[in-house]
């Protein structure tokens, strides 16, 4: 299966192999700063469902090209198809709905995704962050909930996946609402980031990201799978606890196998012995 990921030729990403199952989805638009237009973003949710469907895949780090992850969306395409589709509310409404079924792609899937931010992202980029497992980003990130200072009120996830992670709704409304710029800092107060997980630059932010994969590519991929499937559930409301408690019953008894986790549990209660021997 490692093989088929060379098969994928994409047209605006590029795909790194970086070994052990990790692989890197980095969008490749740096001329117009990484933003999304129709052709990208479909692309995008294609690579990802190739991706998820791929065996030797186990954890993918989303990034961008360039000085930026993204600018968002590609406002002068959007604007042309949206001129032209506002004369018929029920193919706008479709139009928006597919949009909508791109950008979900990553909590959609089971594979963990990891996205790498540096630079200015805008409006988009953020709807996109709100849908991935865990984030990276660079101490001198710049971020804006962008669409209310257009025109717009974002309807790409943000405003309905973001109350999920944040534990301050009052700075979540404050910068929903002015659509003013802000950065890691904030981001980690509104629960966008791990502290942990801002880093200086792109570069040290990749080996970070690396380093979580590597640590999670250390589980047996159906654990690491299932998790994210009950945590995307319950985050997304699309459960409620004991619909929950009865999907992860349904996917121990069908995978469970005791005989490994006696032999892990064996190994290590061997290990903690053999140190505490040389101690």
């Amino acid at each position: 299966m490692k093989s088929a990921i060379k098969d994928i030729k994409p047209k605006h990403f590029n795909l790194i192999d970086h070994g052990e199952g990790t692989i890197q989805l980095e969008l490749n638009r740096p001329e117009s700063m990484n933003s999304f237009n129709k052709e990208t973003w479909n692309e995008y949710k294609d690579l990802l469902y190739k991706l998820d469907e791929n065996d030797y895949v186990r954890v993918i780090i989303l990034s961008g090209k360039g000085k930026n992850f993204s600018a968002g969306i590609d406002l002068k395409e959007f604007g042309l198809d949206a001129l032209e589709l506002q004369k018929d509310k029920v193919k706008f409404f479709k139009y928006i709905k597919d949009f909508q079924d791109c950008i979900s792609a990553a909590s959609c899937i089971s594979k963990p995704t990891i996205g790498l931010y540096h630079g200015t992202n805008l409006g988009l980029a953020l709807d996109i962050a709100v849908t991935l497992t865990m984030r990276v980003f660079t101490k001198d990130i710049k971020l804006s909930i962008k669409e209310v200072q257009v025109g717009l009120v974002a309807d790409m996830g943000f405003l309905q996946r973001a109350p999920q992670l944040s534990g301050n709704h009052s700075l979540l409304n404050k910068l929903s609402l002015t659509g003013n710029m802000f950065g890691a800092d904030q981001a980690a107060r509104l629960g966008l980031v791990d502290e942990e997980d801002i880093v200086n630059d792109k570069v040290e932010g990749l080996n970070r990201c690396l380093k979580i994969a590597k640590d999670i590519s250390k589980n047996e991929a159906w654990c690491v799978e299932g998790t994210k499937q009950c945590l995307t559930e319950m985050s997304e409301l699309k459960f409620d606890v004991n619909e929950g408690l009865d999907n992860v019953a349904k996917i121990n008894a069908e995978k469970l196998d005791i005989r490994s986790i006696m032999n892990k549990y064996s190994r290590t209660v061997s290990k903690k012995s053999s140190q505490k021997g040389k101690l």
